[in-house]
C-alpha cells in the first residue's frame, strides 16, 4: 500500500519531546510473511482511521490549545475528545506523538528509533491512551519482533508494555496483528509465533484491571489473525478460531 502523501519539515517546536535517536542502518532484511500480513492489516486500519477521524475544529478543542496547533500543524493521524495522535519527520525519519489537550504537552511515544530499527504502526486511540505495535528488526537480525505498548498521552507514562507472546513460547519471528484497547487502558491483541516455513501460532492476550500482567485465553494455529474486536457492549472482546466466534471480558 502506497503511504498517504505527507508535508516533509525538518522544524523542532522547543516543547516537544524528542526522545533519543539510535544511529542504526538497517540492511533491508526481510520479515517474515507473517509480519507482512500483519503489517498489512494494521497499515490498513490506520488509513482507515485518516479519512475517519474529525477535525480539531469541529470537536470545539480551544485553537489556542498547543495540542491543537500541533495537530494543524503536521499530520493527525487519530483524535478523540481528550488527546490527538500526530507524525511529524524529525531528519528524514517520521515519528508519532500524542499529545492531550488538558496537559497541552506533546510527547513522543516511546518504542521508535532512527532508520527504522524501531517502527510502530496499527495505533488504537482511546481517550488518552494509545496502543500499538513497535516492531524491532536489528541490522543482523534473523528474527523480527514486535513489542505492545500502551500508553498515557497526559502522563507520559508507559501503563502495558509485553511481547507479541510470552517468551516461553517456540522461537521465531513474533508479530501482533490486532489490538483492541479501551478509555482506561485495558487492551487485549493477537500476537503469533512463527519458526521458519512452519504455520504461526497465534495467541490472545489481554491485560486489564482484573490481572498484574499479560493473560492468555486463547491459542491456536487456527485462530484469524485479523478477527479480534471489541463488542458492543464495551464490557468484553471477541474473535475467530476455526470459523467459530469467541469472547472473553475485558474489564
Amino acid at each position: 500500500m502506497q503511504p498517504n502523501t505527507r508535508r516533509l519539515t525538518r522544524s523542532r517546536p522547543p516543547d516537544l519531546d524528542y526522545g533519543p535517536l539510535i544511529p542504526s542502518i538497517l540492511h533491508g532484511e526481510e520479515v517474515t510473511d507473517m509480519f507482512k500480513v500483519a503489517t498489512s492489516v494494521l497499515l490498513g486500519l490506520a488509513a482507515g482511521a485518516l479519512t475517519l477521524v474529525p477535525s480539531i475544529a469541529s470537536a470545539g478543542i480551544d485553537r489556542d490549545n498547543r495540542c491543537v496547533r500541533y495537530a494543524e500543524r503536521y499530520d493527525v493521524e487519530q483524535q478523540t475528545k481528550f488527546a490527538v495522535l500526530f507524525s511529524k519527520v524529525v531528519e528524514g525519519d517520521r515519528f508519532f506523538y500524542g499529545c492531550a489537550f488538558s496537559s497541552e504537552q506533546a510527547r513522543r511515544l516511546p518504542g521508535q528509533s532512527c532508520c527504522e530499527v524501531d517502527v510502530v504502526s496499527g495505533f488504537q486511540l482511546q481517550g488518552r491512551y494509545v496502543a500499538y505495535r513497535s516492531l524491532n528488526q536489528e541490522p543482523a537480525a534473523t528474527v523480527a519482533n514486535d513489542t505492545l505498548y500502551v500508553y498515557d498521552v497526559k502522563t507520559g507514562q508507559i501503563k502495558v508494555q509485553a511481547p507479541a507472546v510470552p517468551p516461553e513460547t517456540t522461537p521465531g519471528s513474533r508479530s501482533i496483528s490486532s489490538i483492541v484497547v479501551k478509555a482506561n487502558g485495558s487492551v487485549a491483541w493477537i500476537g503469533g509465533v512463527q519458526a521458519g516455513s512452519t504455520n504461526a501460532d497465534y495467541q490472545v492476550q489481554i491485560d486489564d484491571t482484573a490481572g498484574s500482567g499479560p493473560v492468555t485465553v486463547d491459542h491456536g494455529n487456527d485462530i484469524a489473525p485479523d478477527s479480534l474486536a471489541k463488542a458492543s457492549d464495551g464490557l468484553s472482546i471477541y474473535w475467530t478460531r476455526g470459523g467459530v466466534a469467541k469472547t472473553s471480558p475485558l474489564q
